[in-house]
């Protein structure tokens, strides 16, 4: 490898580094901890969300039913979890200004390996053997990811199941509530309290099904799980 090549890699590798940096910066500057409220059109419900984007709370107003129909609860849910949604992008925003991060060349911080370093790690191939499992691997990773995008898809195919506490019949699709549905008159002699708690623990319980649902597929592929463990492991050069 000539000098010029070596110092035009070590020039990208620095560059990469300040994007990187930068991108770290607007990573830190996520306002963890913290939690955002918001309400639907009507004011009948409000909700609490993470900086994560769980749900932790729902306040139903005391006369929500005169604002909305009991079948209107996903909407309104909706609406409070996407107006408490733009609170936590707008604190963010106060935090970082991407136009200002400093994205230019710079020092990267993981030691650079040398040529000997890199041959050390990854062996010049000598014959096919040597060549054969990372091709096998590759075709098999390429193969496993067309059968686990349709396996996506799969997942995103609507799901009906009973809220815990019996209270509603809940259709989700991956982890999105689509539907809350109720006897007619159902919600007449539930408090306030049972229905909101009903209403998280619903959500909690999508997010876990959705969890597990995605766990469960890519179990199903071996070879792109190899591939991402290559890929997460700092030892490796390539």
């Amino acid at each position: 490898m000539s000098g010029n090549t070596t110092d035009g890699l070590a020039e990208v590798a620095d560059r990469f580094a300040g994007v990187r940096h930068s991108i770290d910066e607007m990573r830190s500057a996520w306002p963890t901890g913290a939690e955002f409220e918001g309400s639907d059109t009507t004011g009948a419900l409000t909700a609490r969300i993470t900086s994560s984007g769980d749900v932790t709370s729902v306040k139903l107003t005391p006369r929500w039913k005169d604002l909305i129909e009991p079948r209107e609860l996903v909407r309104a849910l909706n609406e409070a979890t996407g107006q408490a949604s733009e609170r936590l992008a707008s604190k963010w925003f106060e935090q970082v200004v991407p136009e200002e991060l400093d994205a230019h060349a710079r020092p990267t911080a993981r030691p650079r390996v040398s040529l000997s370093e890199y041959r050390a790690r990854n062996p010049v191939p000598t014959s096919w053997d040597d060549l054969a499992p990372k091709f096998a691997l590759a075709a098999a990773a390429r193969a496993e990811y067309r059968v686990y995008k349709e396996g996506l898809q799969d997942l995103a195919r609507r799901e009906r199941f009973e809220s815990p506490a019996g209270i509603f019949r809940v259709v989700r699709s991956r982890a999105t509530l689509v539907a809350l549905e109720s006897e007619k008159d159902g919600l007449t002699f539930r408090s306030d309290g049972d229905i909101e708690r009903e209403i998280v623990a619903v959500l909690q319980e999508i997010r876990r099904r959705d969890a597990d649902d995605e766990e469960r597929l890519k179990a199903q592929f071996p070879a792109l799980a190899a591939l991402r463990e290559r890929d997460s492991d700092p030892r490796r050069t390539n």
